[in-house]
C-alpha cells in the first residue's frame, strides 16, 4: 500500500538506503536498481501502524536501528536479512521519548549503541522533562535469542530541564554530540 515516508537513511556504502513509513513499515532499496517495490522489507516494525521516525545503519551496514515515538524501544536489525518475518536481534527498553525524532547512533566499531530518553515528570509541582542518555551493548548481526529484549550497560543523567533529541557518535572523534530540546547542544 502507499504509505508517508517519515525516516530515511542511506546505507554507508551508498548502495542502498532504508526508508521508515507512517505505517510501521521498514524497507531496504537498492539505489542502483530502485523499481516499483522494495528489496527487503520487515512491516510493523514497532507494533502494529506505529510510524518508524528515525534510521541509523552501524558502519559496516550489517545493522540498523529504528525508533518510533510510539513506543518506548530503540529495535537493531540484522539489515542484509530483513525479511517479512524479520524479528530484531536485540530490542533496547527503557526508551520513552517526547520528541518524534529522536533517534539512536552506533560507535565506530558497532558493539555500543547510544539512544536518548526523555519524558515529563511532576517535580516540585511543576511539570518538568526528564532526559538521559542510555548506552547499549550491541549483539552481532548473527545471533539469535528468543528474548530480544536488553538493559543499559549505563545511564547518563541529563541536568535541567531538557532531553536528548538528536544523537550523533562521530566515528574519528570518538565522541558523543547531543542535541537537547532546550537548544543546547553536549559532548
Amino acid at each position: 500500500k502507499r504509505t508517508a515516508a517519515t525516516a530515511v537513511c542511506f546505507h554507508p556504502g551508498g548502495r542502498e538506503f532504508a526508508v521508515g513509513t507512517s505505517c510501521g513499515t521498514i524497507q531496504v532499496w537498492n539505489r542502483a536498481r530502485v523499481s516499483g517495490r522494495p528489496e527487503r522489507a520487515v512491516y510493523d516494525a514497532h507494533g502494529v501502524d506505529k510510524p518508524v521516525h528515525s534510521l541509523t545503519y552501524n558502519v559496516d551496514g550489517s545493522t540498523l536501528a529504528s525508533r518510533s515515538a510510539e513506543d518506548d524501544t530503540c529495535k537493531v536489525w540484522n539489515a542484509r536479512k530483513l525479511s517479512k518475518s524479520s524479528l530484531p536481534i536485540q530490542t533496547c527498553t527503557g526508551l520513552p521519548s517526547v520528541h518524534e525524532a529522536s533517534n539512536a547512533a552506533f560507535s565506530a566499531d558497532g558493539r555500543l549503541l547510544c539512544a536518548g530518553m526523555s519524558e515529563y515528570r511532576e517535580v516540585e509541582g511543576r511539570r518538568k522533562e526528564i532526559g538521559s542518555l542510555k548506552l547499549y551493548a550491541v549483539q552481532s548481526a548473527g545471533s539469535t535469542s528468543a528474548d530480544t529484549s536488553v538493559e543499559p550497560l549505563l545511564t547518563l543523567e541529563l541536568e535541567g530541564d531538557t532531553g536528548p533529541v538528536v544523537v550523533k557518535w562521530h566515528a574519528k572523534l570518538n565522541q558523543i554530540f547531543v542535541g537537547c530540546s532546550d537548544g543546547t547542544t553536549i559532548i
